[in-house]
């Protein structure tokens, strides 16, 4: 009688099935499942598939379990499995792409399958590190804006422009800074100069940049000051605390509609009088006529 032993011989390599990488928010922690890194091996048992790390992660680290990877550092294909392996990044480290390399392993078989080729150089998983804004926007320079313009048809206003509000962050594009109205102004309104809307909740740096926000000056109101109050946010969504600006103007107004005087008389007293901020300059208008009767 012939007794015949079959032993179990690992002649198939490790297939790296998965490498998707992995995407993460800076200074987070995010668990490395199967579905982004994932061995297979006919031949082995799961918890036999190593990965051999040959090169750390440079702006994070791994963990196991919460701790850091023994000495030499690998994992097995279970770590994975039971969710055990994540990746930290470093806070106050860039956010960049970050990666580790690692060899595939079953122990017996050098190297390691990818998409049907025989491979023995490391394999690399991509980690992208996104930056999150955090920072909120605040004001660098503001300042009341008083100078009026004659707009015609007996409107007046006042330009509001990058003099009057800058807006700073430092991790976000100065012309995309918005500026939400909590409370609009009291007396006059707010109007787009390129379009002519009126502006009831938001403009943009970039509108002052353009010197597209204007002040529109009430006429049924005799008033001197205004303000509205605003918040500014950035793209991210970060908000600076409620901020408000207050606008000043002047009222020149002549006492009588109408002077007479005899070309003899050598000089007329006109009354004027002014109302309101008198830092700026204000200036009147006199029309002459001849009475020849």
């Amino acid at each position: 009688m012939l007794l015949f032993t079959i032993e179990h011989g690992d002649r198939i390599p490790p297939t790296l099935k998965i490498n998707a990488g992995l995407h993460l928010q800076d200074r987070s922690t995010a668990t490395i499942t199967p579905d982004l890194l994932q061995l297979t091996d006919l031949d082995t048992t799961t918890s036999n598939l190593t990965y051999l790390i040959t090169l750390l992660p440079r702006y994070g680290k791994l963990l196991l379990k919460g701790t850091g990877l023994p000495s030499p550092p690998r994992f097995f294909q279970t770590d994975i499995d039971h969710l055990d392996l994540a990746y930290q990044h470093n806070p106050g480290s860039p956010a960049e792409l970050d990666q580790f390399y690692f060899l595939p392993s079953d122990g017996t078989n050098k190297g390691y399958l990818e998409f049907g080729q025989l491979r023995e150089e490391p394999a690399v998983f991509n980690i992208q590190v996104e930056k999150v804004d955090r920072i909120s926007p605040s004001l660098s320079h503001t300042e009341s804006p008083s100078t009026i313009v004659d707009l015609g048809a007996g409107r007046y206003g006042i330009f509001i422009t990058s003099r009057h509000l800058q807006g700073s962050d430092p991790d976000s594009p100065l012309e995309q800074l918005e500026f939400f109205i909590i409370r609009p102004p009291q007396f006059g309104f707010l109007e787009n100069a390129a379009t002519g809307a009126s502006i009831s909740r938001r403009f943009t740096q970039q509108d002052l940049d353009q010197r597209s926000v204007l002040y529109i000056l009430p006429v049924d109101v005799n008033v001197t000051a205004d303000s509205f109050q605003f918040r500014l946010v950035d793209p991210a969504g970060n908000q600076a605390p409620p901020l408000m600006l207050e606008l000043f103007w002047s009222r020149v107004q002549l006492l009588a509609s109408c002077y007479r005087t005899c070309e003899t008389s050598g000089s007329l007293q006109i009354q004027i009088q002014r109302s309101g901020r008198s830092v700026d300059p204000a200036y009147v208008s006199i029309q002459v006529s001849l009475d020849l009767g």
